[in-house]
């Protein structure tokens, strides 16, 4: 995030990797071109790598006021931002989870120590040694139950859009697709093969060892849930679809844009927020 414009509204975009933009420089990334597009706002990007829907909602309660956004952009990677969301480790490292209590969200054994087990490991040049690498395995791990993992999300969703409409902020929620979401078919025998070169003995296993191969599935509970909450979003599969175009060419890897990917990204969230009378024309 750049410095911030008191002069001008604000949109803030809120993601993991996806609207971080790894792998193109920064005058390629969505939100750039986007804030080339408005000119009279300024786009800032608070997106971190790694980062789940909990982070994306401990973030916006903690900068909205400072920020003051008239638009707060969510992007959700749907391949992966369940299982970031989920899980009270990931990436090798402690996160904040979420469960469903008497006064509705509330967070699992508190606050995330930053001399956790798992950040320890993660941050400690010392531990990182092999002789120390066993006791790794002793760090606990923690998860949502299954049957417990789609109403948790469905109340951060509803608590982030709940954080906007009592300040008069309006919040999009973008569905970021997958490679693999266009051809699931060809991802999966790509997957297989894979596997099979990895562990010719055993290599379906990684099948039903795998969080990831479950697309179609991950980006059906969120387009449902949104249609069934009536929240504001975008479906940025179908919007790549409708116009027929070549996604391999918008795709760098099987999660993150190209160049191209994130233009067409940016030109499609200003054209989407402008007819749903999220920004106004006199403003641009």
């Amino acid at each position: 995030m750049g410095k911030v414009d008191r002069k001008k509204s604000k949109i803030v975009v809120l993601g993991d990797s996806i609207g971080f933009g790894p792998g193109v420089n920064d005058e390629y990334v969505f939100s750039y071109l986007l804030d080339q597009l408005l000119p009279n706002y300024q786009v800032l990007n608070l997106s971190v790598i790694g980062y789940g829907l909990r982070q994306y909602f401990l973030l916006l309660k903690r900068e909205i006021d400072r920020l003051n956004p008239r638009l707060v952009i969510v992007i959700i990677c749907t391949g992966n931002d369940i299982m970031n969301t989920v899980m009270a480790e990931n990436y090798g490292l402690s996160k904040p989870l979420f469960y469903l209590g008497r006064k509705g969200l509330e967070l699992s054994r508190g606050n995330v120590s930053r001399f956790s087990c798992n950040n320890m490991f993660a941050y400690s040049w010392f531990l990182k040694q092999k002789f120390f690498a066993w006791m790794k395995k002793y760090c606990a791990t923690h998860s949502l139950p299954i049957e417990n993992r789609e109403n948790v999300i469905s109340e951060i969703l509803r608590q982030i859009d709940d954080l906007g409409k009592k300040r008069g902020v309006k919040t999009l929620f973008l569905l970021s697709p997958s490679k693999s979401n266009f051809d699931e078919k060809k991802a999966f025998l790509n997957f297989i093969e894979a596997a099979r070169k990895n562990n010719p003995k055993n290599y379906m296993k990684a099948w039903f060892d795998s969080p990831e191969y479950s697309f179609s599935k991950t980006i059906a509970f969120f387009r449902n849930f949104f249609e069934s909450s009536g929240l504001t979003y975008m479906d940025y599969q179908r919007e790549i679809e409708s116009r027929g175009l070549d996604y391999e060419s918008l795709f760098l890897d099987n999660y993150h844009y190209s160049p191209r990917g994130h233009k067409l990204l940016g030109e499609k969230i200003r054209d989407f927020a402008l007819d749903k009378n999220m920004l106004k024309k006199v403003d641009l």
